[in-house]
C-alpha cells in the first residue's frame, strides 16, 4: 500500500513537471501559474483574458490567447465548469472538452437569451468560474475577464438635430457661418465619420472632419431669403451586415439678411502722359467692387466736358477698371489749360447707388502749344514752274521733333506735296494757268492742333500761240475796186491773258500780193 502511494506521488510530480514545461510558452500572456496548495485541482491561471465581439450570435466562443482549463492529474477525475458570478444577464455558458490529460474550459454565448452583448452598454465582464471534480469533490476557482470588442453597429448622431442661423448677404466667400456636431458611440476606427451635404449646393461647403460650414458663393437676399440644407454624418468604416452607414440627418436653415447698401468707391485714378496719338488713353480709373455687391455698371463724366470730347469705357468685360479715351477730335485751342472732368461711378442696384464725384485734370499734349508763325501764306508761281520746285516753307513755334505737318487739299494733292517733318511745300506736277490759276492749300499740325492757309496764285506766261478761228478763208474781189476796200476779215485768239494774249496780224508774202492787213 505504501508503495502504491509513493508510485502515485511520483506520477503526480512527473505530470506536474510536464504541465509546467507545456505552459511556459503561454506565460507571456498572463504571467506565471500558481498552484492551489489546498486542492490538487488547479486552473493553469488564476485570471484569464478573453475577447468576443459585441452582437455575437448564440454559441459564439470567446477567444483567449492561452488555453483555459485544468490539467488532469488523475485519470479518474471528472471535471465540470460553471459560472458562479459576473454574468447577471445570463449571457455566457461553460462547457468542458477533454483532450488527453487536459480539460479545456470553453465559454460561449447562450442560446435563447433575449439579451445581447453591447459594448456601448458594458465593455467587459469578469466571470468567476468554478471547477468541480465529481469523484473526489475537489474544486478550484478562476476568473475570466472577457473584453467586449466593438463592431461598427452604431450610426453617428447629431446633437442638436437642427440648426438655424442668420447670415448677411455680403458675407465674404469662405467665411465660417455655422458648425454642426455629431458623435458615434463606436470605438476606434469604427467611431470615425465625415460630414457631407445630402444634396449638392454651390453656395456652401462643409469641412468633412470639423463640421464647419463655410460660404462658397455670394448670397443674394433678393433671389433667396433662406436656404434649407440637409447635412449627413457618414461612417468611414464599412458597416456590419444590414447597416447603411448613414447617420441621422441634421437640418441647417440659413436665413439671408439684406446687406447694408454701400455705394461704389473710386479707389484710384491714374492720369496718363498722352500725346498726339490717335485714340490716346488719358486716364485709368479703378472702382472698388467689394463695396457694392450689385457690381459696377459704369463710370460717367458728369461735368467738365460740354463738347463731349471724352468717353469712359470698361477695360474688359466685368472689369472694375475703366479707361478715359477721346470720343472725337479734341480742339485743344478751346482748352489750353486742359479739361477738368468730373467723374462718378454708378452700380447695378435698383435704385442705383453713386460714388462721390472725383476730378480728373486732362492736360493738353505739348504739341497743342505749337502755333504756325503765319496763319496765311501767299505765293505766286509761274506756270513754267517745274515739278519739285519750292513753293513755301510753313513753320510752327515751338517746334518738336515728332511734330507732323499734313497738307489738306483733296483735289490738288497731285499738284503739291509737303514734307511732314520740315513743313516744306513743293510742286509735284505741272502748272497750267488756263486750267487753274489759284490754289488754296490747308496745312495742319498733329490732329489739327493748328491750321495755316497757303494761297498759291499761278502767273500767266506767254506759252500759247494764237489760233485762227478757221484754217482757211475764201473771198473774191472785182478788179476795179478802190484801194482800201475791205475784202475779208480774219480772226485769231490767244489763250494767254493780258499782254500775253494780244494778237497782231501780218501777211507773210506781203511783197507778192496787192493786199494789206490791219
Amino acid at each position: 500500500m505504501e508503495y502504491v502511494i509513493k508510485l502515485k506521488m511520483e506520477v503526480i510530480k512527473w505530470k506536474t513537471l510536464v504541465m509546467a514545461v507545456f505552459l511556459i510558452p503561454f506565460w507571456h500572456c498572463e504571467g506565471k501559474m500558481e498552484k492551489d496548495s489546498s486542492s490538487p485541482l488547479s486552473f493553469t491561471r488564476h485570471v484569464y483574458n478573453a475577447t468576443i465581439y459585441e452582437n455575437s450570435a448564440p454559441r459564439t466562443f470567446v477567444n483567449a490567447c492561452v488555453q483555459m482549463g485544468i490539467y488532469i492529474m488523475d485519470p479518474t477525475w471528472v471535471i465540470k465548469y460553471k459560472i458562479v458570478s459576473g454574468d447577471s444577464d445570463g449571457l455566457f455558458k461553460t462547457e468542458e472538452y477533454t483532450v488527453g490529460d487536459f480539460c479545456f474550459l470553453i465559454i460561449k454565448t447562450k442560446t435563447g437569451n433575449m439579451a445581447v452583448l453591447n459594448r456601448e452598454v458594458k465593455d467587459h465582464y469578469v466571470l468567476t468560474v468554478q471547477a468541480t471534480e465529481k469523484n473526489f469533490h475537489y474544486d478550484a476557482w478562476t476568473k475570466v475577464v472577457i473584453q467586449i470588442l466593438d463592431r461598427n453597429d452604431l450610426k453617428p448622431l447629431f446633437s442638436p438635430p437642427s440648426y438655424s442661423i442668420s447670415v448677411k448677404e455680403d458675407a465674404a466667400i469662405r467665411s465660417s457661418i455655422a458648425s454642426v456636431s455629431a458623435t458615434d458611440a463606436d470605438a476606434g476606427p469604427n467611431a470615425n465619420f465625415y460630414y457631407t451635404f445630402n444634396t449638392r449646393t454651390d453656395l456652401f461647403f462643409i469641412h468633412p472632419s470639423s463640421g464647419v460650414v463655410r460660404l462658397s458663393g455670394k448670397l443674394n437676399h433678393t433671389r433667396a431669403k433662406k436656404h434649407e440644407l440637409e447635412i449627413l454624418a457618414m461612417d468611414r468604416m464599412m458597416k456590419i451586415a444590414g447597416g447603411s452607414g448613414i447617420g441621422n440627418v441634421a437640418r441647417l436653415l440659413v436665413h439671408v439678411e439684406p446687406a447694408t447698401r454701400k455705394p461704389p468707391v473710386i479707389t484710384s485714378i491714374k492720369v496718363m502722359d498722352s500725346e498726339t496719338n490717335r485714340n490716346p488713353l488719358y486716364a485709368v480709373i479703378t472702382v472698388n467692387s467689394s463695396s457694392s455687391d450689385a457690381g459696377i455698371n459704369l463710370v460717367n463724366i458728369v461735368a467738365g466736358d460740354p463738347s463731349e470730347y471724352f468717353k469712359i469705357i470698361r477695360s474688359y468685360a466685368e472689369s472694375n477698371e475703366f479707361m478715359v479715351l477721346s470720343n472725337k477730335e479734341i480742339h485743344w485751342m478751346k482748352g489750353l489749360n486742359g479739361f477738368n472732368l468730373s467723374i462718378q461711378a454708378k452700380d447695378k442696384s435698383q435704385p442705383p447707388l453713386f460714388s462721390s464725384v472725383h476730378i480728373i485734370n486732362i492736360q493738353p499734349p505739348k504739341h497743342a502749344l505749337s502755333k504756325f508763325e503765319q496763319k496765311i501764306y501767299t505765293v505766286v508761281l509761274s506756270e513754267f514752274t517745274p515739278p519739285g520746285s519750292l513753293v513755301v516753307m510753313v513753320k510752327v513755334t515751338p517746334s518738336f521733333p515728332d511734330l507732323k505737318y499734313t497738307l489738306i487739299s483733296d483735289s490738288h494733292v497731285r499738284k503739291f506735296k509737303i514734307n511732314p517733318r520740315t513743313g516744306l511745300i513743293t510742286t509735284s506736277g505741272l502748272m497750267n494757268f488756263q486750267e487753274q490759276s489759284y490754289f488754296k492749300l490747308k496745312v495742319i499740325i498733329g490732329e489739327e492742333l493748328d491750321t495755316a492757309v497757303v494761297h498759291v496764285n499761278i502767273k500767266d506766261d506767254n506759252n500759247n500761240a494764237p489760233k485762227f478761228s478757221k484754217s482757211s478763208y475764201y473771198s473774191s474781189v472785182n478788179e476795179n475796186v478802190p484801194v482800201g476796200t475791205t475784202i475779208l476779215e480774219v480772226t485769231a485768239t490767244d489763250e494767254d491773258t493780258n499782254e500775253n494774249g494780244l494778237v497782231t496780224y501780218s501777211i507773210v508774202n506781203q511783197e507778192l500780193i496787192p493786199f494789206m492787213i490791219d
